[in-house]
């Protein structure tokens, strides 16, 4: 097996295992969502956000990343406040 074939594979498990944890990021989304609901809170906290995407992204070993790192996060909350509005509309 060559480096892209190997890589691949690798990245083919890397996705398996983000499968899981998005899934399980929604479900516990689904609990935060009825929370602010019940509690009169608006689904979107910039200040929240921020201190999520700083204290996230100091964790990266490769520095380099970050600006890579900053837009999937923030992506990944913006697809969170999505499902958050939908839930509510439902409900």
């Amino acid at each position: 097996m060559n480096l892209l074939q190997e890589s691949r594979v690798k990245i083919n498990e890397i996705d398996d295992q983000l499968v899981k944890l998005f899934e399980e990021r929604m479900h516990t989304v689904e609990n935060v969502a009825r929370y602010k609901a019940e509690n009169n809170m608006p689904v979107f906290d910039a200040s929240r956000e921020k201190d999520n995407i700083e204290k996230n992204s100091a964790k990266l070993q490769d520095q380099n990343l970050k600006p890579y790192f900053v837009k999937w996060y923030q992506d990944t909350m913006d697809v969170s406040k999505e499902y958050q509005k939908d839930i509510l509309k439902r409900d």
